[in-house]
């Protein structure tokens, strides 16, 4: 669209054209530094210990980086990778049920259990989401298994605000942040304070300020982690379990 304008003079009519300024566009993101969760280094050096980490795709992403992590760090530990792309806390990504999975990695004898969960489900999903993720706390528990869990981060509001999906993680996050722990008696793992620390989808980021320079945690999808940002996600993770190696 163009904006003309008549001018007139000694007979003369000249038009001016000129294009219509664009809309303006979205706000910019907001870049927050990085202010990862302190990790002292194992109290016990000579323990090893069995973590197992079950979740969606963020889980699964965050273990690639979680050896090293936990290795820079000199903890000795056994990784069991029960994350799968994709999945809530009733099933896993093929549509196997939760319960018996997390069943058979406990009879493994871990020593720590983190699970972590953004949601996966539309609205009228997210209750029966809820329980279950309860009863997978409650399962760990009575094994006498150590329970962390990670805080979601803010994940796709930004890019699709409409979506049933998103409805239904924005529901499911703050009800993780108020309930775990609270109705049970978790740790938790920063991932959404570190992450997103605005806490909400209007102060969405998806970079942090490090040491150097910007850098993008999250991938264009707003909900998926760079390889910076599972490094961020395991720092948070070996954070939140090191009392594992208490003595």
């Amino acid at each position: 669209m163009t904006i003309c304008i008549a001018v007139a003079s000694l007979a003369v009519a000249v038009v001016a054209c000129a294009p219509t300024p664009p809309p303006p566009g979205p706000p910019p993101r907001p870049v927050y530094p990085y202010v990862p969760s302190p990790v002292s280094g194992p109290a016990n050096p000579n323990a090893c210990r069995k973590v197992l980490v079950m979740g969606d795709s963020l889980a699964f992403e965050a273990s690639d980086e979680l050896q090293a992590k936990y290795q820079q760090y000199g903890y000795c530990v056994t990784l069991v990778k029960g994350a799968t792309f994709g999945g809530n806390t009733m099933v896993d990504a093929d549509g196997n049920p939760q319960t018996p999975r997390l069943a058979s990695f406990l009879a493994g004898a871990p020593d720590g259990v983190v699970f972590s969960f953004v949601g996966n489900v539309e609205p009228p999903q997210v209750s029966a989401a809820e329980t279950a993720y309860l009863g997978l706390v409650d399962q760990a528990a009575a094994a006498n298994v150590p329970v962390f869990v990670t805080s979601p981060p803010v994940s796709i509001g930004s890019c699709n605000p409409d979506g049933a999906w998103t409805q239904g993680h924005e529901q499911f996050r703050p009800w993780v942040m108020a309930n775990l722990p609270g109705a049970r008696p978790v740790v938790r793992a920063r991932w959404s304070e570190v992450l997103t620390p605005g806490g909400t989808p209007e102060t969405f980021n998806d970079s942090l300020q490090f040491t150097d320079g910007v850098q993008a945690v999250r991938q264009t999808d707003c909900l998926h982690f760079t390889q910076r940002g599972e490094q961020v996600a395991a720092q948070e993770i070996v954070a939140a379990t090191q009392s594992l190696w208490a003595p």
